[in-house]
């Protein structure tokens, strides 16, 4: 609906309050898909809403059914409007645009309602005997109904049917609803402290919005006159020279899956790590950075048996720079033998933890450099089996990953995410496809993948997500100006 529709049905709401509910002015529109919600969830709170309104009787149940759906139908078209070219699937719960779009048109009928109350009225019913079939006769007629004293007060309508509202979500959290379990937390004592509230939360609550899955580094950006020769040998003798005496710490800044991290934590998540860091003096730097930027400390990926070994090392990244901008990256990664961490033969119980206690785990190509195979995949199915989204960026290693047991280790870890990050080029070195839609629907068109989401990044042409449910839809967005 425009801004003007609204601030004129929002006035309209809030005058039939004690209190405003309803901004005047609705928010920008997000423009761009969301994840699907999930469909039972979505049915126990449209249906809470629904029997709340019944069980305080201030309205007939088909006048109410009558006005909540000529409401929805003259909003409809101008709500597709705004949210164009983002198209709504109608009927479907899972859709948070449409999900939104009932659940608005559900409580503004409410609260309109509720400034013009009735306290008694007829209403419609009809009784079938238990097991009756589509051709059972029923009792049918009219019959009185009389508002229930404990909802008398007229004003107190709203804060009646918030409280029946939230009890019947509950009930059906903590007891079930239409055979689907939640395993919602059960109440706590009256009186119970904030730590115990906490604790009885927990077992329902992940800890972590998400986790960046190893790829932890310490990029060391040099300036130099000339880029090294691409020759292997002289790169090797490079890193041996610049590792002997690498500049101070100046010249220092996260690198790899940490700046993930870092954005995801300055946009509010709540974000943890596992990976590999030595106890050396990068390590601690890594440590104390992410502990500036709020992000938990990491989680060790390397039993303690290794530690003091050769592998008791942080990983670091020279990036040379010369006079024109331009740049080389010169690291372990580059020299292998690979995985560079083959000691690790197991995860963690540590590990493991924090794997079931998130809702999403970002990792890239580089993992494949640092860890074994079956140890990536238990790590991603610990995740997944919790519930966890996975989200795969192949990165550069994407090049170095062609044929034989890195090709299946690419292909293995792309059909266990759900969602697939490339560039341009990378989408070309992994589907052979040109065309950057193409590339993306070959990916989500994978025998047994469950990727949803494939996003082909365009550099200054910006982005484009295609995803695969319900049916292919195609988005794209333009770039923005980095200062």
């Amino acid at each position: 609906m425009c801004a003007k529709t609204w601030d004129s049905l929002a006035t309209q709401l809030n005058k039939a309050l004690p209190f405003q509910l309803f901004p005047v002015s609705p928010p920008e529109p997000l423009g761009f898909p969301r994840k699907q919600l999930d469909t039972r969830f979505a049915v126990l709170l449209m249906r809470s809403s629904y029997d709340a309104v019944d069980a305080l009787d201030f309205i007939p149940r088909q006048q109410f059914e009558a006005k909540f759906w000529k409401l929805r139908q003259s909003e409809l078209e101008g709500y597709n409007y705004l949210y164009s070219p983002i198209k709504m699937r109608a009927g479907d719960l899972s859709d948070p645009l449409y999900f939104d779009f009932i659940s608005f048109s559900q409580y503004a009928t409410i609260s309109r309602e509720m400034g013009q109350p009735q306290r008694v009225f007829e209403e419609y019913y009809e009784l079938c005997p238990p097991g009756a079939g589509d051709d059972d006769p029923c009792e049918s007629g009219q019959k009185v109904v009389t508002r229930p004293p404990q909802y008398a007060d007229d004003s107190q309508l709203p804060a009646y049917f918030f409280q029946k509202t939230g009890d019947l979500i509950y009930d059906g959290l903590l007891n079930g609803f239409r055979g689907e379990d939640f395993g919602g937390p059960p109440p706590s004592p009256a009186g119970a402290s904030i730590q115990q509230l906490a604790a009885g939360l927990q077992h329902s609550r992940k800890d972590h919005d998400v986790i960046g899955l190893s790829n932890l580094c310490v990029d060391i950006v040099i300036p130099v006159q000339q880029l090294p020769p691409a020759d292997p040998e002289a790169r090797q003798g490079l890193l041996q020279q610049l590792t002997a005496e690498p500049p101070d710490e100046q010249h220092w800044e996260l690198g790899g899956n940490c700046n993930f991290m870092i954005a995801a934590a300055r946009m509010g998540m709540r974000v943890g790590s596992i990976g590999h860091v030595g106890n050396d003096t990068y390590g601690r730097y890594m440590d104390r950075v992410l502990q500036e930027e709020r992000i938990e400390a990491i989680t060790r990926i390397m039993p303690a048996t290794l530690s003091g070994t050769d592998l008791d090392r942080t990983l670091l990244c020279f990036v040379l720079v010369d006079p024109e901008g331009k740049h080389a990256f010169c690291s372990r990664y580059d020299f292998g033998p690979w995985p560079l961490l083959g000691g690790v033969s197991s995860l963690p119980a540590s590990v493991t933890q924090v794997l079931q206690s998130t809702a999403a785990v970002f990792t890239n190509g580089f993992v494949f450099d640092e860890l074994p195979l079956e140890l990536v995949k238990q790590a991603i199915r610990t995740a997944s089996d919790a519930g966890a989204a996975v989200l795969f960026d192949p990165g550069p290693r994407a090049f170095t990953m062609k044929s034989g047991s890195r090709r299946a280790a690419l292909d293995t870890l792309i059909s266990l995410s759900d969602v697939v990050l490339m560039t341009e080029e990378e989408a070309v070195e992994v589907t052979g496809l040109n065309d950057p839609q193409a590339a993306a629907e070959a990916v989500l068109a994978r025998p047994g993948c469950k990727t949803e989401w494939c996003v082909v990044k365009l550099g200054g042409e910006g982005a484009l997500l295609v995803t695969k449910s319900p049916q292919l839809e195609v988005y794209r967005a333009g770039a923005f100006k980095v200062i």
